[in-house]
């Protein structure tokens, strides 16, 4: 028998599988409309406005051949409230979809403006076509440049943000900047007239006085804002420039004719101030660039030379300024701590000797020694007394007086004697007295050190604690010092 061969059904159309759901038919148009129409910009006259609470606006854009529902939801229709009225005749933009709930197609509004600009854009057609034909927008006649300018001419408002803009970037990229501002209308009608004039006026005077580098700014707006960077006199003010020319008007979605006759054109006018300080914003960053390598560079070298030190020192067996002031510290210490001995001994001594020598002193007063010759005159002057002069006669009694006489001046010249001998011993008591006296020792440059108020002498380093103000007593006067811990040679920091 012949085997039966299997074969796969043919594929089945949409139809053979039953109808559509008219919830997949309303996504499909959907699809369809946003696919094959998508975004539009479409005139017509706002009918049935209405805002409930939710914010979004729900309107009929009509003509006189058909009407389409139009949804603005309540971001866009806050930029757009003046714009979007009943009666008005206004351009829309927005992306065709459709409402699949009530299978009704519609435009979902993303901005919106004043109908008649079709005119203003003919008109900036028309006259770009015929400046690009004269040449001005080639690419071969636009100037470079300056990578460095000194001086910067800005033509703009002198009360709207985009100066304001320009100065602060300008400030804060290259400070210091020769900026000159010639005013000028931006707007209206006057205001072709007077940018031509302010262009101009940047470029009289000699060489000297002319600025490098000339911005032609303004802030954001609609068409007919910065329809005056579109008049033919301003176009051909700024390719008749002899100095290059940066155009910075409106946002980066705005493009005017002056933007292509420029030499250069910036999305912005503080992109316009960036792009003439790029030159110092590199050099500041190069700058910056070679003082780190140079930062770096120094700290190898220093690593290295340190390194080589520390190599030499192990080789050479070389000990450090430290370990090499060490002993000699010490012996300073040592000798420091003797000296304090000495000189504590000495006083000491001194006072010792000056207490016995006072002693000593008291003793041989001389007022003593005249006190007992006076005694013993008087004693003497009392015998003669007793004696009766009656009784005495003749030689007896001449004997008597010579003999009285005789004592009396012996008395005095042993009291003369023993008064000059005790003035003397008092000279060299008290010469040597003074000589081991404190003053003496401290004019042979000693010194001794009390507590602040004098009331204590200090004799030893236990007697004082750290950084306790004391006084230092010398020959020539006093100053106060402070103790230092005894294991620190702060004598030796600086060396």
């Amino acid at each position: 028998m012949t085997p039966k061969t299997k074969t796969r059904p043919a594929s089945t159309s949409r139809s053979s599988a039953g109808p559509l759901t008219v919830g997949q038919l309303s996504r499909k148009i959907v699809q369809l409309l946003e696919k094959e129409v998508g975004r539009v910009s479409v005139e017509g006259e706002v009918s049935n406005l209405r805002v409930p609470a939710s914010g979004h606006a729900y309107f009929v854009l009509k003509d006189s051949e058909a009407t389409i529902n139009c949804v603005c939801f309540r971001g866009a229709f806050g930029r757009l409230t003046s714009q979007i009225e009943n009666g008005k005749q206004i351009e829309v933009r927005g992306r065709v979809t459709a409402y699949a709930a009530r299978s009704e197609y519609q435009i979902i509004i993303e901005g919106a403006r004043a109908a008649g600009l079709g005119e203003l854009m003919l008109q900036f057609v028309e006259l770009k076509n015929k400046l690009a034909a004269a040449g001005l927008f080639d690419e071969d006649r636009k100037k470079p440049l300056p990578p460095l300018p000194r001086s910067i001419g800005i033509v703009t408002s002198s009360t709207g943000a985009a100066l304001r803009d320009i100065l602060n970037v300008l400030n804060r990229r290259a400070m210091g900047l020769d900026v000159r501002i010639s005013p000028c209308a931006v707007q209206g009608e006057a205001a072709p007239a007077q940018i031509v004039r302010a262009i101009k006026l940047l470029q009289s005077g000699d060489l000297k006085s002319r600025v490098d580098v000339i911005i032609v700014s303004r802030g954001g707006g609609s068409i007919e804002d910065l329809w005056a960077f579109n008049d033919e006199r301003v176009v051909k003010a700024i390719a008749a420039c002899k100095i290059p020319v940066i155009s910075g008007v409106g946002h980066e979605i705005d493009t005017t004719l002056a933007d292509l006759a420029s030499d250069l054109r910036a999305p912005t006018p503080s992109a316009a101030a960036e792009i003439v300080t790029a030159g110092y914003a590199d050099l500041a960053e190069n700058v910056n660039g070679l003082t780190r390598r140079l930062a770096r560079a120094q700290g190898h070298r220093l690593e290295r030379a340190r390194n080589l030190l520390d190599r030499l020192a192990d080789s050479w067996a070389l000990a450090r300024p430290d370990q090499i002031l060490a002993d000699p510290m010490r012996r300073v210490d040592e000798a420091h701590e003797t000296l304090d001995t000495l000189v504590d001994e000495t006083l000491s001594e001194a006072r010792a000797q000056w207490l016995e020598l006072d002693h000593r002193l008291a003793l041989a007063n001389p007022r003593e020694t005249v006190r007992e010759a006076v005694g013993h005159l008087g004693e003497l002057s009392a015998r003669l007394s007793a004696a009766s002069p009656v009784r005495v006669w003749g030689p007896k009694l001449a004997a008597q007086r010579t003999e009285t006489q005789n004592l009396a001046l012996r008395l005095r010249r042993a009291a003369a004697a023993r008064v000059a001998t005790a003035r003397q011993n008092f000279s060299a008591t008290a010469d040597r007295l003074v000589a081991v006296g404190p003053p003496s020792v401290l004019k042979r440059g000693y010194s001794f050190i009390t507590t602040e108020g004098g009331r204590r002498v200090i004799t030893g380093p236990g007697q004082a604690k750290l950084n306790q103000t004391l006084k230092v007593h010398s020959h020539k006067g006093t100053w106060k010092a402070t103790p230092l811990p005894s294991n620190e040679p702060e004598l030796f920091d600086d060396v």
